[in-house]
């Protein structure tokens, strides 16, 4: 992954087998959380104009990126099933790319990583949280 896009990679929700439903709501990319309506955020004319992605071959899933309308990053990715007249959102990610300034790029990583990090204290103790607070260390240790 080139080193520019770390950050994206950083960013999105994927706490698979340690939520709940409400404690997936209180992460938020953007103001939006798993569960959320995306007409609570967009227009359906936004939505319907946004671009699109074909990341799904089956077609179960549609997944639109904004670039407006959001103010912590460039690019905002949300998918939502494809037949969903509320299009309740599925999966969020943000984007901010950081051409020709790596440095910037790590230290936007750092506070993705601490944030994570702190977010893992809303999870019952398990094995999977055991890993994914494995994974902030480790992060949190490399050197750039």
């Amino acid at each position: 992954m080139p080193e520019q896009y770390k950050v994206a990679a950083l960013s999105k929700i994927s706490f698979p087998l340690l939520v709940s439903a409400d404690q997936i709501r209180e992460v938020e990319i953007e103001g939006i959380s798993i569960g959320d309506s995306l007409l609570d955020h967009f227009t359906k004319k936004e939505i319907k104009e946004a671009t699109q992605k074909d990341w799904f071959t089956n077609k179960k899933y549609t997944v639109v990126v904004f670039k407006k309308k959001i103010t912590t990053y460039e690019e905002l990715q949300v998918a939502f099933l494809t037949d969903d007249k509320e299009y309740k959102v599925q999966s969020v990610s943000g984007l901010i790319e950081y051409k020709d300034n790596i440095n910037e790029c790590y230290k936007k990583a750092d506070h993705f990583i601490n944030l994570a990090s702190n977010s893992l204290s809303i999870f019952k103790d398990s094995k999977e949280k055991i890993i994914l607070e494995n994974l902030t260390s480790f992060s949190l240790e490399r050197n750039f």
